[in-house]
């Protein structure tokens, strides 16, 4: 910095020496002193680094800069921008101490990292982010073409040649730093249809096959990436379904490379999953067989590795609430030691009706294979040749899944199909396992080295053999629904006609089911529960109905009742009855084993049942005795139990009874009295009075408890009949004058008590019949004709 010296100064010094007593030497005459020569300050222009967005002030004496009209200090100062993703403009003056001055303006660029495309390999398209002030372009041969940006932009007409994608400012208010560009080489995807599934054998996946890239929420995303071809030199080639951690600031950041990890996510970070899916979209029919060769990677906790096939129609929705919809799931893994088939179909008020079938195996790190098998009649499944079983057996039939022949042939065999694959990551706490976010999870790549489709084909089912005999003989069948194929029970054959089934068993012949017995015989599980057909159906029975026998039972059909099946011993007692002929008619419920220890079920007329269990038999109850029975509670009542007789009439007075298993309980009616119950010691005594045939009839009400000292009594028909009795006294008759005068005095509550025993008469000329009985404590009430009760 340069310094001014004036002659003032000098004189001063030379005073200040002669004051201190100093000497002056002598000396040659000092020169006279040169004059003030006045320097201007430079102005120099402030420095600008404009990727870190800076400006730097000189430090010179006598100068001082603004920057926009505020004074600035000497150093580095850092740009604040006035709008985000705009440059900034700044006006900076120096003015030296002597008032010149002299103004620069910069223009500082806003500073931006490019977002890196995003390639589709198998639609050969690439996605250019949407950004202020740039834009991207694809170089191809020294050629430049600016694509369109937040779209994605065909790039097909390139085919598999090398591609430079790069992001370029549109002038100088942005400044690119970090990667600009990218090279890129689109893999030649084959075209070839997927009607007959893929063996991926060629040098990219086929353009038929649909991979979803979607963005979207939840811990899963499909990513198109994840999903290629790998072939070896041979022409081998496997499907490769890559899954991938990734730790992201927000839900809508694309899942790439840059936020792919196998660490657990630092704190401030969403962890999403990265899977797969694609689709056929429905290019076959209904498959016949569907195979699929599969390895998984090791280990495969948390993430499903599917593949299945549907038909076109909707999944099950609050807005699709009754669709025709069809699915199978071949292959579908959810954690590591187990494969689930099930089997869906049919939105409906019962909702989606499945089946599942399944295995206990170690599947990663093997190769295995899986495969569904359908004919028309059944659906199975097999995971390397073995056939997988579920708790209704391995056959997905109407049967086993509940829905009826015709809407089952309907949804399987009259919609298109397609062929979906994929890996998905289940939430925590959903349908299956979930990856721990808390511990590492490293890239797993899942393979299919094929799925192979071979379409059903009706013509194909053409009836042969025993069964192809019967169809020949009954055209009323219609055409064939499906193939000859196993049934439930080993042996037997079975084939699907448009109005019934044929059953074929060397030990029960060819029979039909066809109709409402048929329609009942699928909806309660077909053989697998009822057994083959024995003979056809039988016509022309009473009020228009039918019957067919079947090895477990009998199916009883009539227009008024609908169809219902009887079997065992109830079956064996409607017969000895006469079937539908007898007083009961046909049944109106199948057979009912809900009960405790027992079965039953119900007829057409007079509320008739029959009770069966193992220590009673066989035995129908019926009218106001089965209404009683009821009343009581049926066989719960621990008092009654089942029935051991049926209804037994033909007694006096056109009544009826019957006898239960409890307590030596009987339940008696006739058309004067009803029906009332009798048990116990009260119902010994009565039949030592003759039951119904004796001097007291039948009884009026049922036993009534409550008394004291814990006593009963029944009241019956005849002559004030009543029996008492009580833990001390036992059961007792007392009737006519007698029970008059002791009901006078109180009854049991009396100082007379209970009876200790029978009223005893005698006659005595004068008197004629003398009676008296024995009550508690030897208190005896008498009467005779002339005197009364006392």
């Amino acid at each position: 910095m340069n310094r001014l010296v004036r002659g003032a100064a000098a004189l001063a010094v030379a005073a200040s020496v002669a004051l201190s007593g100093g000497v002056v030497a002598h000396a040659e005459p000092a020169e006279p002193p040169s004059p003030t020569v006045h320097q201007r300050a430079a102005l120099t222009q402030p420095t600008y680094d404009d990727r870190a967005s800076t400006f730097t002030i000189p430090d010179i004496d006598g100068v001082v800069y603004s920057a926009d009209g505020t004074d600035v200090t000497p150093g580095t100062h850092e740009v604040e921008f006035a709008q985000p993703e705009r440059s900034q403009w700044i006006e900076f003056v120096a003015t030296a101490s002597d008032g010149s001055t002299k103004t620069w303006r910069h223009e500082f660029p806003f500073v931006f990292e490019p977002t890196a495309p995003r390639f589709h390999d198998k639609e050969q398209r690439v996605h250019a982010p949407g950004q202020w002030g740039m834009h991207y372009l694809v170089i191809h041969e020294g050629q430049e073409r600016r694509l369109t940006p937040n779209s994605w932009n065909d790039l097909s007409e390139y085919g598999g040649d090398p591609l430079t994608i790069e992001a370029r400012p549109n002038g100088n208010s942005l400044l690119l730093i970090g990667q600009t560009s990218w090279e890129h080489r689109f893999t030649v995807h084959p075209d070839y249809p997927l009607d007959r599934g893929d063996e991926f054998n060629e040098n990219g996946l086929s353009k038929s096959w649909y991979v979803y890239d979607s963005g979207g929420k939840g811990k899963s995303r499909n990513v198109a990436e994840n999903v290629s071809v790998i072939t070896n030199d041979e022409g081998d080639g496997v499907l490769n379904l890559r899954s991938r951690r990734h730790c992201v600031d927000n839900a809508d950041e694309p899942l790439t490379d840059a936020n792919a990890t196998e660490r657990v996510c630092p704190d401030g970070k969403q962890t999403i999953y990265s899977g797969s899916r694609m689709l056929s979209r429905h290019v076959h029919g209904t498959p016949k067989v569907m195979e699929i060769r599969a390895k998984m990677d090791t280990p495969h906790e948390g993430l499903t590795l599917a593949a299945w096939t549907h038909n076109d129609q909707q999944f099950c929705r609050e807005e699709y609430p009754d669709t025709n919809i069809a699915e199978m799931d071949v292959l579908e893994v959810w954690g590591t030691d187990g494969s689930v088939a099930t089997t869906h179909m049919d939105c409906g008020p019962s909702g989606f009706p499945r089946y599942s079938v399944g295995t206990k195996k170690d599947l990663p790190g093997e190769w295995h294979t899986w495969r569904v098998e359908y004919d028309g009649y059944a659906i199975r499944y097999y995971l390397d040749g073995e056939p997988l079983d579920g708790d209704k057996g391995p056959h997905v039939t109407p049967e086993t899944i509940g829905l009826t022949q015709e809407k089952f042939s309907h949804v399987m065999n009259d919609y298109a199909w397609q062929s979906v694959v994929g890996v998905k990551f289940p939430e925590s706490g959903g349908w299956a396992p979930a990856v721990d976010d808390s511990q590492p999870f490293a890239e797993h790549n899942d393979q299919i080295d094929y799925i192979r489709v071979e379409p059903f084909d009706l013509s194909e089912c053409q009836p042969y053999g025993e069964i192809g005999k019967y169809a020949a003989e009954h055209p009323e069948l219609g055409a064939p629904q499906s193939c000859e194929s196993d049934t439930f029970t080993p042996g037997a054959r079975v084939q699907v006609f448009e109005n019934g089934r044929v059953y074929w068993s060397p030990a029960t012949g060819t029979h039909a089911v066809v109709g409402a017995i048929g329609e009942r015989y699928v909806e309660m599980g077909g053989d697998r529960t009822l057994g083959l057909p024995t003979t056809g159906e039988a016509t022309g029975l009473r009020d228009g109905g039918a019957s067919q026998r079947f090895t477990g039972g009998t199916m009883f059909w009539s227009p008024a009742t609908g169809a219902h099946f009887a079997k065992g011993e109830i079956l064996r007692k409607y017969a000895s009855m006469g079937w539908e002929n007898h007083a009961l008619g046909y049944p109106v419920t199948d057979e009912d084993c809900s009960i405790s220890g027992g079965c039953f079920q119900r007829f057409q007329h007079h509320g008739g049942h029959i009770y069966w269990s193992p220590e009673t038999g066989a035995h129908f109850t019926r009218g106001k005795i089965h209404g009683k029975y009821g009343q009581l509670g049926y066989e719960a009542n621990p008092r009654l139990g089942f029935p051991t007789t049926d209804e037994i009439c033909g007694l006096r007075d056109g009544g009826c009874f019957q006898r239960f298993e409890k307590e030596d309980t009987h339940i008696y009616w006739s058309p004067a009295t009803g029906a009332h119950f009798t048990r116990g010691m009260i119902h010994a005594r009565y039949g030592s009075t003759g039951w119904e045939k004796g001097r007291f009839g039948f009884p009026v009400t049922d036993e009534i408890c409550g008394l004291r000292d814990g006593g009963c009594y029944q009241r019956f028909q005849h002559e004030k009949g009543h029996i008492y009795w009580s833990p001390k006294t036992g059961a007792w008759p007392v009737q006519g004058k007698i029970f008059e005068h002791w009901a006078a005095q109180g009854w049991e509550r009396s100082k007379y008590g209970y009876p200790t025993q029978a009223e005893h008469c005698i006659r005595e000329e004068g008197y004629g019949r003398l009676c008296s009985q024995m009550f508690e404590d030897y208190r005896t009430i008498g009467w005779n004709r002339l005197t009364g009760a006392e």
